[in-house]
């Protein structure tokens, strides 16, 4: 029996992803803030399926949540970790911390489990670390002296910034770390109930746009399933459109800007003591 971890993944592409890694005999940890909504799962799979599925109630727009439950993770011998969580907040919200939640939920609390993970062994040697991303990534407007966007706040380039962030991230995975390889998917456009926190005119439009044009993500999960194999997976090529390999964007390759996103996470970290 294998391990996958998934963040967030009571809905959306998160729910399909643990389906489909259960029926292919993994145990499935679960990091997510709604048990409710994980009961309503549980109640309707299998019991022996639920035997091998386990939840964590962390909230991950709070790095301390993280580290208060990181103990009960880290016994896990984890051969698959997959950074899913993500949110998109039109207006500013700032957590405990003054940062950004856009940016600590899609990026920065990845960053920082995956590296406790990878510091605690628990990341199995030919693991592999699957974090998400999207073509919006070629949208963003990145800098490093506002990296969380508390100034001149736009909840769309929150959303573009840590897309790219998370590009960067795997980018740099890839480069230091020896028997763990790291890919990005972009899933495409998928009928999910993502935004939905947002209330707009433009945000009605999209929704009704996504229930006639967007993808199936239980068929975006299996597609991603049948890509995570360490033997063929390739660090120098590791950016997809779901099980396709492309290129994502040239800014995206910069070793310098892989780099400075690396030593600033580090450095919030480190100031808030992590």
């Amino acid at each position: 029996m294998k391990n996958c971890l998934i963040t967030g993944g009571t809905s959306g592409l998160g729910i399909e992803l643990v389906k489909v890694f259960l029926t292919n005999n993994y145990f499935v940890h679960i990091i997510g803030k709604n048990r409710k909504k994980f009961d309503i799962f549980t109640q309707n799979i299998d019991v022996e399926l639920k035997k091998k599925v386990l939840f964590y109630e962390i909230d991950l727009s709070e790095i301390q949540n993280i580290k208060n439950s990181f103990d009960k993770i880290k016994i896990i011998n984890i051969n698959v970790l997959i950074n899913n969580a993500g949110i998109i907040n039109l207006n500013k919200t700032l957590n405990s911390m003054n940062l950004e939640e856009t940016f600590v939920v899609n990026y920065l609390s990845h960053y920082y489990l995956t590296n406790k993970l990878i510091e605690s062994s628990s990341i199995v040697k030919k693991g592999v670390i699957v974090n998400i991303s999207s073509f919006t990534h070629i949208f963003s407007n990145m800098d490093f002296k506002n990296i969380d966007l508390k100034k001149n706040y736009n909840g769309w380039f929150a959303y573009f910034n840590t897309k790219l962030m998370n590009i960067l991230f795997t980018y740099k995975c890839n480069n230091i770390f020896k028997e763990i390889k790291s890919i990005v998917i972009n899933p495409g456009w998928m009928n999910t109930n993502f935004g939905n926190n947002n209330k707009s005119k433009l945000r009605n439009f999209i929704s009704f746009l996504r229930n006639m044009f967007s993808k199936d993500p239980k068929g975006v999960a299996q597609k991603i399933y049948a890509i995570i194999d360490y033997d063929n997976i390739s660090k120098n090529d590791c950016y997809y459109i779901v099980n396709k390999k492309k290129k994502s964007s040239a800014f995206s390759h910069k070793q310098e800007v892989q780099n400075i996103l690396w030593k600033k996470s580090e450095e919030l970290l480190r100031n808030e003591k992590f």
